[in-house]
């Protein structure tokens, strides 16, 4: 037998989830004060759940294409976790960046092309910024001319790109399942 929340005291519950005995006034205002304090942990937690759908339906692009970003360059990171900064080609970096090659705020249509992003050292793409002309000299050493070549030659045709909310759906669901 269950003890009452209130007064202590053992008591045959006349429901499966009753917590006080109701044998006095100072038991039943207990009950009442927590059914109070319940239905407002319910109540605040329904506004919680319906303040993130909101939020979450009312994205703009450019949160969404960050939120997209942040899975992709972790699968980037982890891809090449073995290898040195394409820039720089310093291993010893504790911190790394999913770097691109042609600059993701330029060439929208290449964000998330695994060729055009790489590991590389903080220093290298935040301070210096990317480092472009050793990021292209790293390239050619990982890959050979004719692949940085074809990556630049598309480049025009990729400038502008307005990613579809499906297909950043599916993005972000393809480098979460590969990671």
């Amino acid at each position: 037998m269950p003890k009452c929340k209130s007064c202590k005291i053992q008591f045959k519950p006349n429901f499966f989830n009753q917590k006080f005995c109701f044998s006095n006034d100072d038991c039943r205002n207990e009950a009442i004060r927590y059914a109070i304090e319940r239905k407002d942990k319910s109540f605040k937690k329904q506004c919680k759940k319906e303040r993130r759908e909101f939020n979450e339906k009312n994205k703009t692009r450019t949160q969404k294409i960050n939120e997209v970003k942040r899975v992709f360059q972790a699968w980037i990171r982890e891809r090449d976790k073995d290898l040195p900064c394409v820039s720089c080609g310093s291993s010893e970096a504790k911190l790394v960046d999913g770097g691109h090659y042609l600059k993701a705020e330029v060439y929208t249509g290449l964000i998330f092309d695994e060729r055009n992003v790489h590991k590389q050292c903080r220093k290298c793409n935040r301070f210096k910024g990317g480092n472009e002309l050793n990021y292209r000299d790293g390239l050619i050493k990982r890959y050979g001319v004719t692949f940085v070549e074809s990556l630049e030659s598309e480049k025009d045709k990729k400038r502008t790109y307005l990613w579809s909310d499906e297909e950043l759906r599916e993005i972000k669901e393809k480098y979460k399942i590969l990671k």
